[in-house]
């Protein structure tokens, strides 16, 4: 070995290696891009089909047709009423609301998961860990150091004493996330609604309506949510790296003065394996303390196969994957790391007006569909550390002939119990 590459290779071992990761979507994600697609402006949708066209190609299109834009300019646009309708994206589901929640998508126009959404789902669980390692009387000493009125930014004491006091001495600033790209036939169209506990007990439920503020039992005078997001069973790739020099040279540890010993790749997997361990059948607990618990067997059925990939604690593969919830719709638990203890929760809620008093917190849940019965939550994916996604496998998909699935390849399992559409996404 040249004296170039000892010294690239040197370089590397203080610094970080970056790794390479895979992302396999277990359940529908969505990473929103902030844009509503309006009904009749931005999409169409009518006999089973939804077909969303680009303002690109729709400009092109009126380019080409003068009447068409002049009725364009005049205010009388409609997609429906174009004489051709121009090249779009079909997704086949039919779609009775007035808006759909657009994916983020890249420069490329490819749809990603960004990793900010990555880094930040991790941060809350680590910081849950923090916590939980904390003395008791720590604890409490950092806790009662909370006294914004200001709900939003009630935590900002307590995230500068675990992770450093501004940006520059923050203990997540040796961790570099990059972003996970997928392609443009990872992306379906999903259906979701808001159930909503109605009793102290839990054992009560309806569905919002949201224009009406109000909780009904017929799901179909409930508001369902259609968003873009990425399908059961897609996968790509991403790097991971963590700034070793900033976590072990004398100088840096003396001056930023990082607490917690758990950036590793290692420790960071155990650590998101366990949370995970533990929340998950806590929402089996919420869905099963309802009446008619029947209605949603398929997500405890669904949520028992994701448990069953979490690996074995301190196996070789506790080390080295693990599963993850991100994105849209997996709730305030989920968001904040949950790590508060029930006495404080109970002080917070009625500090800040979380919830309604003596009823369960949170009390909602985004529950996907499949045609009209409950599939699904949102946001799971599984991680693997030093795997290397090189070829993405798209299937075409026959409506006549039942796909052969590695029984080993859970992902692809998940995904084959969503119900396949038809045709294949155009």
């Amino acid at each position: 070995m040249g004296i170039i590459e000892e010294k690239i290779k040197e370089s590397r071992e203080k610094l970080g290696v970056k790794i390479p990761c895979s992302l396999e979507i277990l359940s529908p994600v969505h990473i929103g891009s902030g844009v509503k697609l309006a009904k009749d402006i931005d999409f169409i949708s009518s006999n089973q089909t939804t077909k969303i066209i680009k303002q690109g190609t729709l400009l092109r299109y009126l380019e080409n047709n003068e009447d068409e834009l002049k009725r364009f300019n005049e205010g009388n646009y409609q997609l429906s009423k174009l004489k051709n309708i121009p090249d779009s994206k079909t997704y086949y589901m039919e779609t009775n609301s007035r808006y759909i929640f657009e994916y983020e998508r890249n420069g490329f126009g490819k749809p990603y998961v960004p990793g900010s959404s990555l880094k930040g789902a991790l941060r809350s669980i680590i910081i849950s860990d923090m916590m939980q390692k904390l003395g008791t009387e720590k604890k409490e000493i950092f806790l009662n150091n909370i006294t914004s009125n200001n709900a939003q930014r009630a935590s900002e004491s307590l995230l500068k004493e675990l992770l450093g006091k501004n940006s520059n001495y923050n203990l997540f600033r040796s961790i570099k996330i990059f972003d996970a790209q997928f392609q443009e036939d990872d992306i379906d169209l999903e259906k979701c609604f808001i159930l909503n506990l109605k009793n102290n007990a839990g054992t009560e439920f309806g569905w919002k309506n949201v224009p009406r503020r109000c909780t009904t039992d017929k799901i179909r005078e409930a508001t369902p949510i259609f968003y873009e997001g990425l399908k059961a069973g897609a996968k790509a790739g991403f790097s991971f790296s963590i700034d070793e020099f900033l976590l072990n040279n004398d100088i840096a540890k003396a001056e930023l003065k990082f607490n917690y010993s758990g950036l590793t790749f290692k420790s960071i997997s155990k650590t998101i394996n366990a949370y995970s361990r533990n929340k998950l059948p806590k929402e089996i607990s919420f869905l099963r303390q309802i009446n008619n618990t029947r209605l949603f067997d398929n997500i405890i059925k669904e949520l028992e196969t994701v448990i069953g990939l979490i690996p074995k604690l301190d196996s070789v593969q506790d080390e080295k994957e693990f599963i993850l919830r991100i994105s849209w719709g997996t709730g305030w638990k989920n968001m904040t790391g949950d790590f508060l203890p029930e006495d404080w929760l109970a002080k917070f809620r009625q500090k800040y007006r979380l919830g309604r008093d003596n009823m369960p917190f949170p009390k909602t849940r985004k529950i996907i569909f499949d045609d009209e019965l409950p599939k699904f939550l949102t946001g799971f994916v599984k991680i693997k550390f030093n795997d290397i996604v090189s070829h993405p496998h798209h299937a075409e998909v026959n409506e006549n002939i039942n796909p052969i699935i590695d029984e080993s390849d859970w992902a692809s399992k998940l995904g084959a119990n969503f119900k396949v559409r038809n045709k294949k996404n155009k």
